[in-house]
């Protein structure tokens, strides 16, 4: 299958445009949308600017047909060739009030309006029914072989199927939010044998653009809210007492990485991970992990002693992130699990390579955390 060359012209920010294409390639499958995400996200193919243009015709509404000469603009200007498909992302309006477009004729250009989303989805990232009409537009394009299949496949009346018409232009909120294909839509894809790792991605786009939304909606309602953490014992063992007492099964290292950084860091401001290196901090985590130990009795000059030492100080070595990261990596596995993804984002590491280190839960919400009373 041919892949999907992205371009956008020149009022429609760079910002968004590398929004929607990292939305899109976040499902991945038969379709590939470029250019892909770079190291360096240098400045992406951009349609050369009209010279003495004036800033305020540049919205005035075009003919489908103008906006399939700038794909082939494009094309020649980046010379990729006469078999890829090409998605113009515009502002610019036509004069049919299309959400999107495709030239039947060569099947390779394709345009979708980015402008005007916020109508009908206040609050909403404009990337997700942009990128719902992507991925709509290049499975149509796959569909037919004429724009007149094409149209006599229209819902004239909206179901909330990807091929409604929406004559009334805020019926685009039911095509979108049900993500849904009708059966004679189905049926029909399956009579053209339209490829089903397409359909596959397609609906997966839907479903994806569809959650966002809602959840963008609800985001305020479910927000979590934060419950005790209850720190106990010479072990530091860790309990929610709101969740019938749930433990955490944390390793004893896990747990003392875990509250040396609650009591080291706060919701707004991290511990840096090169600062475990210093002394001062080697030694505040020794004292937390050396005290969970501190009822077996061993000397002090011990070889039980000096391993756990050992063990410190191999985890503080800047020279080999990699237990660190694991450590930290492994921490947050077993919290999500404990807690669920969503109530877990209070409570996990913020995690990453050279991240600075925070808990994003208010320190009031721990219990116990400097107190280490003995067994």
């Amino acid at each position: 299958m041919p892949n999907v060359w992205l371009v956008r012209s020149p009022e429609y920010s760079l910002t968004k445009f590398r929004e929607v294409r990292d939305l899109l390639n976040s499902f991945k499958g038969v379709l590939k949308f470029f250019p892909e995400k770079s190291e360096k996200e240098e400045e992406l193919p951009l349609l050369e600017n009209e010279k003495n243009t004036d800033p305020s015709s540049t919205l005035e509404p075009k003919e489908l047909t103008w906006f399939f000469e700038k794909c082939n603009e494009f094309r020649k200007q980046e010379d990729i060739g006469d078999e890829e498909m090409v998605m113009l992302l515009t502002d610019i309006p036509n004069p049919n009030r299309f959400f999107n477009g495709i030239d039947f004729e060569t099947g390779l250009n394709m345009m979708v309006q980015t402008s005007e989303w916020d109508r009908f989805f206040p609050g909403s990232d404009e990337s997700y029914p942009v990128a719902y009409h992507v991925a709509a537009t290049v499975l149509i394009r796959n569909w037919f072989s004429s724009e007149s299949e094409a149209k006599a496949m229209l819902n004239m009346m909206p179901k909330g199927c990807m091929m409604d018409l929406c004559s009334f232009k805020k019926d685009v909120k039911l095509k979108i939010l049900t993500a849904d294909i009708s059966e004679e839509a189905l049926k029909s894809m399956a009579e053209n044998k339209l490829d089903p790792n397409l359909i596959s991605q397609t609906l997966r786009i839907f479903q994806g653009v569809r959650t966002e939304i809602l959840f963008k909606k609800y985001n305020e309602l479910i927000q979590p809210r934060p419950i005790k953490l209850s720190i106990r014992g010479g072990k530091r063992n860790m309990y929610f007492p709101e969740l019938s007492d749930k433990k955490i099964k944390l390793s004893t290292l896990s747990r003392t990485v875990y509250i040396f950084l609650l009591q080291h860091s706060n919701p707004q401001e991290g511990f840096e991970p090169v600062r475990r290196a210093d002394e001062e901090n080697i030694g505040l985590l020794f004292e937390i992990y050396n005290k969970t130990f501190s009822f077996e009795l061993y000397p002090i000059d011990g070889i039980e002693y000096s391993n756990r030492r050992k063990t410190i100080e191999e985890l503080c070595d800047t020279r080999n992130n990699k237990k660190w990261e694991q450590l930290i990596s492994k921490t947050n596995s077993i919290i999500v699990e404990t807690l669920g993804p969503d109530l877990a984002k209070l409570y996990i590491i913020e995690s990453g390579r050279g991240v600075s280190k925070k808990i994003a839960v208010d320190r009031k919400y721990i219990e116990g955390l400097y107190d280490n009373p003995k067994v």
